[in-house]
C-alpha cells in the first residue's frame, strides 16, 4: 500500500522504517533538494510540476546521500510525500526573492513606480453622505 500525500509524518517515517536520527537526515536531504530545484527551476512550485526524470534523479541522488551514510534507502512514495510539502514550501518561501531577481534579469524593465499612499479620512472628515448633509442642514 503506497503512503498518502495526507499522510502524518510519523505515518511516513514507520512506513520508510527508519529511526529518529536517521528520519531527521532524510528530512534534512530532501529539504536541500527542494533548494536546489527552486533555485534551478523557478517555474516549479509544486513537486507534480517537476518533470518525471527530475524526479528520478532527485530519488537517485537522496538514496545515493542516505546509502552513503549507511541508512536505508527510501522508495518513491516516501519521496513524493516529502517533496510534495517541501518543494511547495521552499518555492512560497523564495518567491518574493524570484521577482526581485527576475527584474535584476531583466535591467532594461524598471519596477513600478511608487504610488503616494492613500489619503486618510481624519475623524472630522468623513465621506460624503447625501441623507446625513441634508439632516444637518435642513434640520
Amino acid at each position: 500500500m503506497s503512503l498518502k500525500i495526507s499522510a502524518k509524518s510519523t505515518e511516513a517515517q514507520a512506513k520508510a522504517r527508519l529511526d529518529s536520527t536517521e528520519w531527521k537526515r532524510y528530512l534534512s536531504i530532501t529539504k536541500q533538494e527542494a533548494k536546489t530545484l527552486a533555485a534551478e527551476h523557478r517555474e516549479w512550485s509544486s513537486w507534480v510540476q517537476v518533470h518525471a526524470d527530475a524526479q528520478a534523479n532527485v530519488l537517485r541522488r537522496v538514496n545515493e546521500q542516505l546509502e552513503a551514510e549507511k541508512i536505508p534507502k527510501i522508495h518513491v512514495d516516501i519521496l513524493d510525500w516529502r517533496m510534495s510539502q517541501v518543494v511547495r514550501r521552499v518555492s512560497s518561501l523564495n518567491t518574493p526573492q524570484r521577482e526581485i531577481s527576475s527584474l535584476a534579469d531583466r535591467p532594461h524593465e524598471q519596477p513600478p513606480a511608487e504610488q503616494p499612499p492613500a489619503k486618510q479620512l481624519s475623524a472630522s472628515k468623513m465621506p460624503y453622505d447625501p441623507v446625513k448633509d441634508d439632516a444637518m442642514h435642513n434640520g
